[in-house]
């Protein structure tokens, strides 16, 4: 059941079910839409950074407390970061994976812990900066298979450049 829900989430609502935050399909129609302002343009993107959200604890949540419980904390993770990042984009892109856009303060601690419980990775990915050896993309699937294979240190703060390809 929860599985069919995730599907559907993801692949046919703007909105993911479980969080109500934007879901992985309404993000990779965003960024090609973003791509295709930015590649008919100057080549400059709207999107200067996603900051990546992971509960790196959620398996040992689930396994402990189960699998209620361990929807209850994505939940959470998701109503703090609507309730931090107001007027930036959330999206839900893995089981307990979020991208936040553009977010206005981008000093977000790399790890904090919500109640003892859930314990969250922080990174950033800046998009076209040239301090960093960049990894290209050539769509929407491409980068959200970056985000999902982004290692977070759960110690510091991780940064990435995203550049597209043709």
């Amino acid at each position: 059941m929860k599985k069919e829900l995730w599907s559907k989430g993801s692949e046919g609502h703007e909105r993911d079910i479980l969080t109500n935050v934007l879901s992985l399909q309404k993000f990779k129609n965003d960024f090609n839409i973003e791509l295709g302002n930015a590649i008919g343009s100057n080549g400059e993107f709207n999107w200067k950074v996603l900051m990546v959200v992971s509960i790196v604890n959620i398996r040992e949540i689930m396994d402990y407390y189960g699998l209620i419980e361990g929807d209850k904390s994505i939940q959470k993770i998701a109503r703090q970061l609507q309730s931090a990042f107001k007027d930036s984009s959330i999206y839900r892109i893995s089981h307990p994976r979020f991208v936040v856009v553009n977010p206005k303060e981008v000093s977000f601690a790399a790890t904090y812990s919500f109640n003892e419980r859930e314990t969250v990775a922080i990174g950033h990915i800046r998009i076209n900066d040239s301090n960093s050896e960049p990894i290209e993309v050539k769509d929407a699937q491409d980068l959200v298979e970056v985000l999902i294979r982004y290692r977070l240190d759960d110690r510091r703060d991780s940064n990435i450049n995203i550049r597209h390809s043709t």
